[in-house]
């Protein structure tokens, strides 16, 4: 299927994972943007409104939740679906912080693959 009209920013601070998530949404036919840190992920996701953003919440510069608030806080943003990802075990003020943002998919990077990630992509693209 192909996906040119829908644009993925992936928010990742780890590069093999970055690029391993870029290579495969772009596989896949998406229009992909890649950001190391939550500032240039925010000013990427302002510049260029993607259809889905897949948000590390441990970023330099700007975390992922507080980049996440910060989008949802516009038009464009209300909607978007983001898919978090951690190696973070939660805790109970982290997990009501997510639920507030209102994330499509929360994954921990220990218990997902790229296929699950691109499963969740496609389901959230759906919703």
């Amino acid at each position: 299927m192909l996906n040119d009209k829908i644009v993925i920013l992936v928010v990742e601070d780890e590069l093999p994972m970055l690029e391993a998530l870029a290579i495969k949404l772009n596989d896949r036919g998406y229009k992909v943007f890649k950001a190391m840190d939550g500032e240039q992920g925010l000013a990427l996701a302002n510049r260029h409104h993607p259809d889905l953003i897949i948000i590390d919440i441990l970023l330099p510069k700007k975390d992922g939740l507080s980049m996440m608030r910060d989008l949802r806080q516009t038009v464009w943003g209300k909607q978007t679906p983001m898919i978090l990802l951690t190696n973070v075990v939660a805790d109970d003020a982290m997990d009501k912080q997510i639920l507030e943002l209102q994330p499509a998919y929360y994954l921990e990077k220990a218990a997902w693959s790229l296929e699950k990630v691109m499963e969740k992509v496609e389901q959230a693209l759906k919703k």
